[in-house]
């Protein structure tokens, strides 16, 4: 696809049976008007974004791939109708930022983040299933990211406009590369705020080195669920704090609606929660005392 134009009287699809069908994005960008369905191992290389019409449509299906190797994405020429992924979107090269300005919903791909910025520029930003990994990139929202369900997970930083940021009704959040059921530490940087509803859970990871973290540069809003994992080798001396959700200011506090630490056996030293709101800490911690 190198320049041109889809008619909004049309419907393409690409790829359907059989092998995935290699699309690539290379000329001087292209004007979507219509629907387009990629059945395909796409990638998006230099020399241009693709910019979508009023009412335009784009689904990345199932089993795709969508791969951003430079620093473009998709424009906006009206009232685009939805960029939709089921497979993954990912940036894996360029350093600089690619501006996402259409609306974009992930309803259960992944959304990956390896290289430069993934930046989403339209109000409308949700995710209704599936996973958003930060790995070795960057995600920035000027509006609040509206998660519904699925992970937020990764290490890095997801950076937001003012007053917005992390909206999560449902789901897991999950600083570190592992699963919900152990793995790597990891921070996960959100600047902006975090609000955790009832229906949310957010998972801390411990491996033998140390505690995963969620740092939050603006407000925490807590009400949902949290789970720790303590790694059978991770065995830190008595007395011994962990800071996990760091906040620069807080709405509620001690208000998780349950508190599950697996693995916290009873014996040898244990994981208790702890808050400490008082200036400079401003942080939940994990703190290790005599088991029974």
């Amino acid at each position: 696809m190198g320049g041109g134009v889809l008619d909004s009287t049309l419907s393409v699809k690409l790829g359907k049976f059989g092998a995935l069908a290699t699309l690539t994005v290379n000329g001087l960008g292209a004007t979507l008007n219509g629907s387009f369905d990629s059945f395909a191992n796409a990638t998006m290389t230099a020399n241009g974004d693709i910019t979508m019409g009023a009412g335009a449509t784009f689904n990345n299906d199932l089993g795709s791939t969508f791969n951003i190797e430079s620093d473009h994405g998709f424009a906006e020429n009206g009232m685009a109708g939805l960029l939709t992924n089921h497979g993954t979107f990912e940036k894996t090269a360029g350093t600089g930022g690619s501006t996402i300005a259409v609306p974009f919903a992930n309803a259960g791909g992944t959304l990956l983040a390896q290289l430069g910025t993934l930046a989403f520029t339209n109000t409308l930003f949700e995710q209704t299933a599936g996973t958003t990994e930060l790995n070795g990139g960057a995600i920035s929202s000027t509006f609040s990211f509206d998660m519904q369900a699925g992970y937020l997970e990764g290490v890095g930083t997801f950076t937001f406009g003012a007053t917005h940021g992390v909206d999560q009704t449902g789901g897991t959040v999950l600083p570190g590369l592992g699963n919900p059921t152990g793995g790597a530490k990891g921070t996960l940087t959100v600047a902006g705020d975090y609000t955790e509803g009832g229906s949310a859970t957010l998972v801390i990871n411990t491996d033998p080195t140390g505690v995963s973290q969620l740092n939050v540069q603006g407000n925490v809003d807590v009400n949902g669920a949290l789970v720790v994992n303590k790694d059978p080798e991770f065995n830190p001396p008595l007395g011994n704090t962990y800071a996990f959700l760091t906040w620069n200011s807080i709405t509620q506090a001690d208000n998780f609606s349950s508190i599950t630490i697996n693995n916290n056996y009873g014996y040898g030293h244990r994981l208790i929660l702890a808050t400490n709101r008082s200036l400079p800490n401003k942080q939940y911690d994990l703190v290790v005392v005599q088991g029974k």
